[in-house]
């Protein structure tokens, strides 16, 4: 790598979204970061991306509850 981190083959590598250049920076290199480098949007986006697929996964679920329970009623109307 160009900064001079030596990885393994298959060894994780932790990295920060950076704006410009490759768009990721190491983490943990010997050299301070400057942290005015990091892309607030990119996490911003992924942070909301999560987050949308989270809430989605529990509405689908919801949705779920709720047309089981409509026709769980629906059966109990008609054996009336």
């Amino acid at each position: 790598m160009k900064a001079g981190k030596h990885v393994s083959a298959g060894q994780r590598v932790k990295f920060l979204l950076t704006r410009g250049g490759s768009g990721v920076s190491a983490w943990g290199l010997e050299e301070t970061f400057d942290i005015r480098k990091l892309d607030i949007h990119k996490y911003k986006k992924l942070t909301i991306r999560a987050g949308k697929t989270i809430l989605d996964s529990l509405m689908s679920v919801d949705d779920l509850q709720i047309r089981m329970g409509m026709l769980a009623e629906s059966k109990a109307m008609t054996l009336l």
